[in-house]
């Protein structure tokens, strides 16, 4: 709801032409009208695009009347082998992995595959 009081006593500080530039707007629709004379302005002037887009749209009531739509959503967690080297290679900063690091990690990838 707006404030009638705040929204008169901001006015006062305006000037003419700022209060004219204002309504303009709000008749125009890049404002939001507030006061009747401004939404039945608004509405002269855009009729034919309410009629356009509320034309154009579903009725709400038999969207309402279907009832709550249950989207069932699917991931797929599996991560393309390419895209692992990929970021691997991205953490090292773009440098090969040593020779003696990869032993290690074969190592110790047997050491866990055997458990």
């Amino acid at each position: 709801m707006i404030d009638k009081q705040s929204t008169s006593a901001e006015s006062d500080n305006l000037s003419e032409f700022e209060k004219k530039l204002i309504k303009s707007l709000k008749c125009s629709g890049y404002m939001f009208p507030e006061t009747d004379d401004e939404i039945k302005a608004f509405d002269t002037r855009f009729a034919t695009e309410i009629e356009f887009f509320s034309n154009s749209l579903p009725d709400p009531l038999e969207l309402l009347a279907k009832g709550r739509i249950e989207k069932e959503w699917i991931f797929n967690n599996e991560v393309d082998d390419s895209v692992k080297e990929n970021l691997a290679q991205a953490a090292r900063e773009g440098k090969k992995i040593p020779d003696a690091i990869k032993r290690k990690m074969t190592d110790d990838r047997k050491g866990t595959e055997k458990k």
